[in-house]
């Protein structure tokens, strides 16, 4: 009797928790699809003309796509547009924001999995959200441009990323020193996503800054229905960024997790044809 509960139980599970769930799922997934080279087999599939909006550095010698942060740098580098990864950016952020950085990016996940560490959170000041617009705008587009990407101002001499999967990694295997510089930010970066939920992604991450200006207006959002709000608090409580859609409906900072689900007034999907909020 007990076993044929469980399926009903699985079904009457709310729907955040639910949802909970499948995102770890998909995040694992596309970790080990993002990294299929891995795999000695498939070395010769890298789909080297595939670059998607999130943090998976191509210097990987597992990874299988583009970071967009290292062809823009060397498209602008060479004075030329980087049509490829803006169209990827506008694609995928109009229709799903940040959408990505929630489900898809191994960098996230990576930092989901530190946040279980049962260490007290920091909430930083809201202006502190600005520096990763910053880093975009002067490391990722400036730096390029004004002085080429052999430097450690380019965000790709620092990125942790390419210090755990790329350089860092190349580096260990051929007995060679890993830079002071990218240690230093390496620490910091574990610093930070230790004691601030999803720290990297928004405080830093240039990739998150790019996909935050499409938030707004995305076709995929969280539906928040005013008329239904009963001020419960909760999206705020169980949101990792710290801005449920009671706060900011539609905001910058949104990763859909969906964490905010357990609440009567939220919905999502895509947009209406008016592409409206209720």
């Amino acid at each position: 009797m007990s076993e044929l509960k469980k399926p009903a139980a699985r079904r009457a599970a709310p729907l955040f928790r639910r949802l909970a769930r499948l995102r770890w799922k998909v995040q694992v997934f596309s970790f080990v699809a993002l990294n299929a080279l891995w795999f000695e087999r498939w070395r010769g599939y890298r789909l080297t003309n595939v670059c998607l909006p999130i943090l998976n550095c191509h210097g990987c010698p597992a990874a299988a796509t583009y970071c967009p942060v290292g062809v823009i740098g060397d498209m602008l580098k060479l004075r030329l547009v980087p049509w490829l990864a803006l169209g990827t950016f506008g694609v995928v952020g109009l229709l799903f924001g940040r959408l990505s950085c929630g489900w898809v990016c191994p960098f996230g996940a990576l930092q989901d999995l530190i946040a279980t560490i049962p260490i007290p959170k920091l909430k930083p000041p809201r202006w502190t959200r600005f520096i990763k617009y910053a880093v975009l705008l002067g490391m990722v587009i400036i730096v390029p441009i004004a002085i080429g990407t052999e430097t450690n101002w380019f965000f790709c001499g620092i990125c942790p990323d390419a210090t755990l999967l790329a350089n860092g990694w190349r580096l260990v295997v051929e007995g060679k020193l890993i830079a002071a510089n990218r240690l230093l930010f390496l620490a910091l970066f574990l610093g930070l996503v230790l004691f601030v939920n999803r720290g990297f992604c928004r405080l830093v991450c240039p990739i998150g800054a790019g996909l935050a200006l499409f938030n707004r207006v995305s076709l995929f959002s969280i539906k928040f229905d005013k008329r239904r709000c009963s001020e419960c608090m909760q999206c705020l409580r169980r949101c990792p960024v710290e801005e449920g859609p009671m706060r900011k409906p539609r905001g910058a900072e949104c990763i859909y997790c969906l964490k905010c689900m357990g609440c009567q007034a939220l919905d999502f999907g895509f947009r209406d044809d008016h592409g409206e909020e209720v």
